[in-house]
């Protein structure tokens, strides 16, 4: 068992010690309440993780889209709770779920992304111990792997600078009028970016670690696609819906308040329009109206004829005749006058006729 301080053996120094005499076993870390682990097969590294307890690779895969909710429960089905990233990325090749190259990459991805947080760990205690493990399916070396991780070390300031602390909030804005490509890693943040997420609300559900979150969404500021400013200021989304919510007050409260919505106009009131019923008109034929030709229509001896100058003078202004009816008001007066020369005749041929 090999065990200390990092303040006095750091980490890098400790993975070449493991990797000159080809050990095997598990390297253990804590720095505070946080636990890592890196798992060594003859002095290689097969895995890593910065946070033992949690599946960090599965989370990277899941937030690809490699996995849904059904494929993660049959990924760990039978598997022990403590099963490493590497034995669960095996397990998702055996059984098809993960083309072996495509794993290979993201595995690699993964333990590079961890030696650099745990290279971040400058206190805390170490503990290696020895045990033989399965055969890994993929190893790297340490060189190769503390190469990339110091890389990510270096870079670490500038984009920190860039994309603020893990509160800062990423909203997504239209970039200027000129064409942008964005390649898949920054479109998979790019979906999640709504306004109201964190750089680490980010950087947990796509999976990826925070150096590789913030190296994405650095370069996305740099096509001018995304904001990342601090939760305090409120990005664009969170602007919007106070803006929104201001209107939604004011408008409940003109609803309601009688101040404010001001005194409700009495309703009109439209009496109704007087009907007037049209004058009844005689169904019966008047006498002057009689046909000669119709059934029943002949006059008899006793009926009496009008006379023609009564027919001819008609009714004095003013004065309804008995029996008389007006033709309705919307009809044309009789025009021209009655002809009485005429009138004369007819009253003889209907005497003749008798």
């Amino acid at each position: 068992m090999l065990a200390g301080d990092l303040g006095d053996f750091p980490l890098p120094d400790i993975l070449r010690l493991l990797w000159a005499t080809e050990k095997s076993g598990r390297l253990e870390v804590a720095a505070g309440d946080d636990r890592g682990r890196i798992e060594l097969v003859d002095g290689r590294l097969a895995d890593a993780s910065p946070q033992a307890h949690r599946h960090r690779l599965a989370r990277r895969l899941v937030g690809t889209g490699s996995l849904d909710a059904d494929a993660v429960t049959a990924a760990f089905e039978g598997a022990h709770a403590s099963s490493s990233d590497r034995s669960i990325a095996e397990r998702l090749v055996e059984r098809g779920v993960l083309d072996p190259d495509a794993g290979a990459d993201i595995l690699r991805e993964h333990v590079v992304d961890a030696v650099f947080e745990l290279l971040g760990w400058n206190e805390g205690a170490f503990r290696f111990d020895a045990a033989e493990l399965d055969p890994p399916r993929w190893t790297w070396s340490v060189d190769e792997v503390l190469g990339d991780a110091g890389n990510r070390l270096e870079g670490w300031e500038a984009v920190l600078a860039r994309t603020g602390d893990g509160t800062d909030v990423v909203t997504v804005h239209a970039a200027a009028d000129r064409p942008v490509t964005i390649d898949a890693a920054g479109w998979q943040l790019l979906g999640l970016a709504d306004g109201r997420r964190t750089v680490d609300d980010l950087a947990e559900l796509s999976g990826r670690g925070r150096f590789d979150t913030r190296r994405i969404l650095s370069e996305l500021l740099d096509l001018e696609v995304v904001e990342v400013v601090p939760a305090a200021q409120g990005a664009t989304v969170a602007r919007l819906l106070a803006a929104h919510a201001a209107l939604d007050r004011v408008e409940g409260a003109r609803s309601v308040d009688p101040d404010v919505a001001g005194p409700a106009e009495p309703a009109e009131v439209v009496e109704p329009a007087e009907v007037v019923e049209p004058a009844a008109v005689p169904d019966e034929p008047m006498p002057w109206t009689a046909s000669a030709d119709e059934p029943g229509s002949e006059p008899s001896a006793s009926d009496d004829v009008p006379s023609t100058t009564a027919m001819a003078a008609g009714p004095a202004d003013g004065e309804d005749q008995p029996g008389s009816a007006r033709p309705p008001a919307d009809r044309p007066a009789m025009q021209p006058p009655v002809d009485e020369d005429l009138l004369v005749d007819l009253v003889a041929g209907i005497e003749t006729m008798r």
